[in-house]
C-alpha cells in the first residue's frame, strides 16, 4: 500500500508513543553589537515551526517496529504533527462537539498579512491566545499553513471574529473562503537530519523495581503487579504516575480535588486509598498536564521525604488549579502503576507511592523557546510530627482536659514555704 508524503497522522505520528512534545518557532536572525552597547537584530528568513518529540518505548519489539516505521519514510522524511497537549482552543467548551459541526473558513486577511478574520464559528465560540490552526492551500504542490493566535475573540451573532494577529505571517497563496481546521491542527515536519538515532532498549524497561530489589521485597503488593514485575526483564514494563491534590479555594474557602497522569487521554479507574487493599474511583486528567515526577524513594522509617513534579501552564486545569486555588499545604497523593508495554493497560489499580502536602508551588515563566511549567514541592505527612504544641503548661490549659485541676496552684506552688512536720 502507497503511503502519502507528508505522512498523515493516522500513518505515522499518531502511531508513535509520543510521551511529550515541545512545539515552538525557529527564528533565524542575525544579531550585531553595537559600540553604544544597543543590539541591531534583523530576520534573515521566515521562522519555521520547530519540534521536540520525545517517546515512550519499552518492548525490544516496539523499538524495531519504530525504527522500521521511521525507515519506511524516504528522505527528507516530511509527516504531519500536532501538539498533544493543544487539541482543541483552550476554552473549547465540549469536547469539540460543537467545533466539529462547523466549517470554518478565512473571512478575510489583514493588509500587512499579520492577522486573519474567521467565519462559520457558533455564535459566542471563543478563541484564545495560544490556540493553533491549519489551512490547506495551492495544488501541485500542494501546501498547509500553520499558525498560532496572538489574540483572542469571541465570535459574532454571525459566528464571525475580528481580523486577529497571528504568528507567522499568512503566506502569499492563502485567500479568503480558504477551509481552516482548529481540530487536531498540524503542522508539516520534516526530520531533522542526525537529530533522529535509532532505538535502543534497556532490560526492565526503566521499571526499577524487579524481584529482589528491596522496594518490591517490602511493599505488600498485589499478585498482578509481582507477576508483572517478574516478567519485566523479557517483557518491558512501564510506570505511570497519578497525582491527586485537594486544595481549597481562594474564593470561599471550599476544598477541592484535581487529578492528572502522565498519560495520553484522561481516565476513570479505581486506586488503592485502604491499607486493607480498598479502593476508590477517581479521574485523573491527561493531555500533556505532567510534564515530570521525579523519582520517589520509598522507606520504612519516619524521616521527612519530598516530591517535586511539574504541571504544564498550558493545561486549562492546572491554570484553574493555580489562580483559583491554595496550593500552599494543600494535601498530594501520588499513586503508581505498571501498565503493560503492548496495550497500555495498567496490570493492577494503582498504589500509593507518596502522601504530604505541597511546601511550595513556583510558577516558572519562561524565556522564548524555553520550557516552563509550576514546580510543585511537597514534603511527606511525616513532616506533621516536627511540629511543636504552641500551648503553655498551666491550669487553664489542664482545665480543658475535662476539668483537670492538676496544675490549680502551678503557679504559686513555688513560693510556698512549708515547716518541718507541718502541712500545706
Amino acid at each position: 500500500m502507497a503511503l502519502d508524503d507528508p505522512r498523515e497522522l493516522v500513518d505515522f505520528y499518531d502511531l508513535l508513543p509520543v510521551s511529550n512534545v515541545r512545539l515552538f518557532p525557529q527564528l533565524y536572525q542575525q544579531v550585531d553589537g553595537q559600540a553604544s552597547g544597543d543590539l541591531l537584530v534583523q530576520d534573515e528568513a521566515d521562522p519555521l515551526w520547530s519540534a521536540t518529540v520525545n517517546l515512550d518505548v519499552a518492548l525490544l519489539a516496539e523499538a524495531r517496529d519504530l525504527d522500521a516505521l521511521l525507515n519506511s519514510m524516504p528522505p527528507p522524511r516530511k509527516f504531519y504533527l500536532r501538539d498533544v497537549a493543544r487539541r482543541l482552543p483552550a476554552a473549547d467548551p465540549d469536547n469539540g462537539v460543537t467545533l466539529g459541526g462547523c466549517s470554518i473558513t478565512v473571512r478575510s486577511i489583514g493588509e500587512d498579512n499579520s492577522s486573519v478574520a474567521f467565519s462559520g464559528f457558533a455564535p459566542g465560540y471563543v478563541l484564545s491566545r495560544g490556540d493553533f490552526w491549519h489551512v490547506d492551500f495551492g495544488a501541485d504542490p500542494a501546501r498547509r499553513g500553520f499558525f498560532q493566535l496572538l489574540e483572542g475573540d469571541a465570535a459574532d451573532e454571525f459566528g464571525n471574529t475580528l481580523e486577529l494577529a497571528v504568528t507567522p505571517s499568512v503566506w502569499p497563496g492563502i485567500a479568503e473562503d480558504l477551509a481552516v481546521t482548529f481540530i487536531d491542527a498540524a503542522c508539516q515536519m520534516m526530520i531533522t537530519p542526525q537529530t533522529y538515532t535509532s532505538l535502543t532498549f534497556r532490560r526492565g524497561g526503566g521499571w526499577r523495581e524487579l524481584p529482589g530489589h528491596p522496594e518490591a521485597l517490602m511493599r505488600d503488593n498485589d499478585a498482578d503487579s509481582i507477576a508483572a514485575l517478574a516478567a519485566a526483564p523479557i517483557q518491558g514494563i512501564i510506570a505511570r504516575q497519578f497525582i491527586w491534590i485537594t486544595a481549597n479555594s481562594l474564593a470561599d474557602g471550599t476544598p477541592a480535588s484535581f487529578g492528572f497522569w502522565n498519560g495520553r487521554l484522561p481516565v476513570t479507574l479505581d486506586v488503592v486509598v485502604g491499607a486493607d487493599g480498598s479502593t476508590e474511583s477517581r479521574t485523573y486528567e491527561a493531555d500533556g498536564a505532567v510534564i515530570s515526577v521525579d523519582k520517589i524513594p520509598l522507606s520504612s522509617d519516619l524521616n521527612v521525604r519530598n516530591a517535586s513534579f511539574i504541571l504544564s501552564m498550558l493545561h486549562p486545569t492546572v491554570r484553574t488549579l493555580w489562580g483559583e486555588y491554595v496550593l500552599k499545604l494543600a494535601k498530594v497523593k501520588i499513586h503508581r502503576a505498571p501498565f503493560t508495554p503492548t496495550g497500555r493497560l495498567p496490570v493492577a489499580p494503582p498504589r500509593r507511592r507518596f502522601k504530604g502536602s505541597v511546601d511550595t508551588a513556583p510558577k516558572k515563566t519562561p524565556t522564548p523557546s524555553a520550557e516552563g511549567g509550576l514546580t510543585v514541592n511537597c514534603v511527606s505527612a511525616s513532616a506533621d510530627l516536627r511540629v511543636i504544641n504552641p500551648v503553655m503548661r498551666s491550669d487553664e490549659s489542664q482545665k480543658l482536659r475535662s476539668g483537670d485541676r492538676h496544675s490549680k496552684y502551678a503557679d504559686v506552688v513555688g513560693t510556698w514555704e512549708i515547716m518541718w512536720g507541718g502541712s500545706s
